[in-house]
């Protein structure tokens, strides 16, 4: 996935994000095909090979990039956020997204959120607390898999306590 500072760059990969996630309420991920979704977006082949992979590589920017807040894990270069305010912020970021955790859901594809998750940890943490960070990005998926499969019903608060008790052991420092 292309990383750079480019502006036009930048720009058709945020054009093959929002046509991504147009075709999802529309279709099933599998079928968004990259043709398609080049006709969608209004770019070339080569353009999205030379800023995404795969057609996966596209959500997972969709996710770093419009719904998570990676300021929020990147305040410290230790990782060292205070649990709570982590917690607070994840919970919101759950519940004001859940339209777009139900498609990933619906199209078998929620994978894709564990891998951003662990991602962010990877690029913001200390590269010791590997371990910690796979922990951490399979028990925060896990718990937004629980609230879309659950009707996605609980409150900021309750997956915040959640998020509380998963993260009461996490330290990068360690």
């Amino acid at each position: 996935m292309y990383n750079g500072k480019n502006k036009t760059a930048i720009s058709s990969q945020i054009q093959i994000a929002k046509a991504m996630s147009s075709l999802l309420n529309e279709m099933a991920f599998s079928d968004v095909s990259i043709s398609l979704l080049c006709k969608e977006a209004g770019i070339s082949r080569q353009t999205f090979y030379s800023l995404f992979s795969s057609k996966e590589n596209v959500v997972i920017f969709s996710i770093q990039n419009f719904y998570y807040d990676t300021k929020q894990v990147n305040k410290t270069p230790d990782c060292s956020i205070p649990f709570e305010e982590f917690c607070r912020g994840f919970a919101h970021f759950i519940v004001n997204n859940k339209d777009y955790f139900k498609l990933l859901l619906d199209n078998d594809i929620f994978h894709l959120l564990y891998h951003s998750i662990y991602e962010t940890f990877i690029t913001s943490c200390n590269q010791s607390c590997l371990y910690m960070n796979n922990v951490l990005a399979g028990g925060l998926t896990g718990i937004t898999r629980s609230f879309c499969e659950e009707g996605c019903t609980a409150t900021p608060e309750e997956l915040e306590a959640y998020m509380s008790k998963l993260l009461i052991h996490y330290n990068c420092n360690n």
